[in-house]
């Protein structure tokens, strides 16, 4: 019985210190690409906070620092210092930058090229317009930055906003949430596990990539062609926009909206790309028309913006073709336009 149970014991210290070392492999030596955000009742989700590890994606393995509020970003104060203007730029994965190094991000490469100036990064994988205007209405103003770039994301925020369980139903203005729910126990150990555990990280990833990715559709922007939920969209997107001109103008913050069309939306390669592994994209023909449309309500409403679509051509060398991220090439020239975008309007700064 004693033999039994110290081979036992040792079968189980096997199995643990295997499963350790599994997991030191998973996270340190060889990432597991995995969602790196943490659920927040204030904005639904951030970065986790005061991270510092390494996470990878389609472009390879990136070390990621978070500041104390859960941002890809250095601490910022609130008084600005001196004379220097401030830039806050708010967006979803495209500012997050994740697949490339903290000094090769958008606003980092933004940063060395404004001079005398302070660049604010608040993106956030996944946010949609909605959290953006959130964030920026609850605490992101108290910045009071001089220039506000908004980036919306053709290829995902027609969808995004259309989320049930994140925007709230608002007619002619923005319904702040208040408070986003407390996770149920059940969530809140998925959450824990994701970001702790490598093991399922792999599992996770290796269930939706090679399981349910080919058992569900897409059903956002992409199925819903130009009917009437694509104009409740667009409708809400609207609203959205009109309610961050009218706060920026009352604090005096200059503001400007980058139309961001990524190569799916301009690109036949990287449509078919996408189509092949989701059903019911409309036609190819059809999918700039979004962002035509917001250009031009923009136009009508006299709100500055960059429609970035002559340059997609010359981006899509550096896009990943999986995810449609950019890379540190595509980060540098993303970053020209916004430069750009800042000094045609408002002068060299």
């Amino acid at each position: 019985m004693k033999h039994r149970r110290r081979q036992l014991l040792l079968l189980l210290g096997a199995l643990l210190v295997g499963f350790v070392v599994v997991e030191y492999v998973l996270h340190w030596v060889v990432p597991v690409n995995f969602n790196v955000s943490a659920y927040d009742t204030e904005w639904h989700h951030t970065f986790i906070k005061n991270m510092r590890g390494w996470t990878s994606s389609d472009a390879g393995a990136t070390f990621l620092v978070t500041d104390s509020d859960g941002f890809r970003d250095r601490e910022h104060l609130v008084v600005k210092r001196g004379d220097e203007t401030r830039v806050m730029v708010l967006g979803d994965s495209i500012i997050a930058n994740v697949a490339v190094p903290k000094e090769k991000m958008i606003t980092a490469l933004l940063a060395e090229k404004l001079e005398e100036s302070e660049v604010i990064n608040r993106g956030v994988e996944s946010w949609d317009m909605y959290l953006e205007y959130l964030y920026f209405r609850k605490d992101g103003h108290k910045y009071a930055p001089d220039v506000l770039v908004l980036v919306f994301n053709v290829g995902n925020d027609f969808i995004d906003i259309m989320n049930p369980e994140i925007v709230p139903l608002f007619n002619d203005s923005v319904i702040l949430v208040d408070k986003f729910p407390e996770l149920s126990v059940q969530k809140k150990v998925r959450w824990w596990l994701n970001q702790h555990s490598g093991v399922y990280r792999l599992f996770h990833s290796f269930y939706y990539s090679n399981i349910k990715e080919h058992s569900v559709t897409n059903d956002g922007f992409f199925s819903l062609g130009f009917g009437s939920e694509f104009q409740e969209a667009l409708r809400r997107i609207k609203v959205v926009i009109t309610a961050f001109d009218a706060l920026a103008r009352r604090q005096g913050t200059r503001l400007i909206v980058v139309v961001h069309n990524d190569p799916r939306v301009t690109n036949q390669e990287y449509y078919q790309h996408w189509a092949d592994k989701r059903k019911n994209y409309i036609p190819f023909e059809e999918l700039g028309k979004g962002g035509g449309m917001l250009v031009d309500f923009l136009n009508q409403s006299n709100i500055t913006y960059v429609d970035n679509t002559p340059y997609i051509h010359e981006l899509a060398d550096y896009v990943s073709f999986e995810d449609a991220h950019l890379s540190a090439q595509g980060s540098r020239k993303f970053a020209d336009v916004l430069f750009n975008a800042v000094n045609m309007t408002f002068g060299r700064i």
